[in-house]
């Protein structure tokens, strides 16, 4: 078992925290300064639920409030890009890149955690440019979008 997965056991409602206080922070760096009504709306969650978020990512000296919102302070964005790598351990992106990248033939697959606004049309798809959904019956936390990219093959790259 490694460090993450004890820290699961021990603590269990640990990755649900983590998730959302996560994508919280990402939000806040591509839409920033953003006010918590907008979050409340875009993640679905109480406002109440975000703003004790908030309130304790300001106290940690990750977030400054202004009369426009929030957004991220050079610490906050440090300790983002350090839990990125965390976060694809928490979400097992290797191993689900090289399980799609076997299913749709390709040499390799990158998946990048996204935002995903949510429409009535959507229905369990990505937004854009071919992306697709990796929310499924198996389990997947809601990833934003995949997209093949061919390496390798003329005309491919992205």
């Amino acid at each position: 078992m490694d460090s993450l997965g004890a820290l699961q056991q021990l603590v269990p409602e640990l990755a649900g925290l983590l998730e959302r206080r996560y994508t919280l922070l990402r939000m806040i760096r591509s839409h920033g300064p953003i006010g918590r009504r907008f979050i409340a709306a875009q993640l679905g969650g109480s406002e109440r639920v975000i703003r004790g978020d908030l309130d304790l990512l300001r106290e940690q000296g990750l977030l400054h409030a202004t009369s426009l919102g929030v957004q991220l302070t050079p610490e906050g964005e440090r300790v983002l890009s350090q839990l990125q790598d965390v976060m694809r351990d928490v979400y097992g992106l290797e191993q689900l890149e090289r399980k799609l990248a076997a299913a749709l033939g390709v040499k390799k697959m990158i998946i990048v955690p996204g935002l995903r606004q949510r429409s009535r049309q959507q229905k369990g798809f990505g937004q854009g440019s071919g992306g697709v959904s990796l929310r499924s019956a198996a389990g997947w936390p809601d990833l934003g979008s995949v997209r093949r990219h061919h390496l390798g093959r003329p005309g491919g790259g992205g």
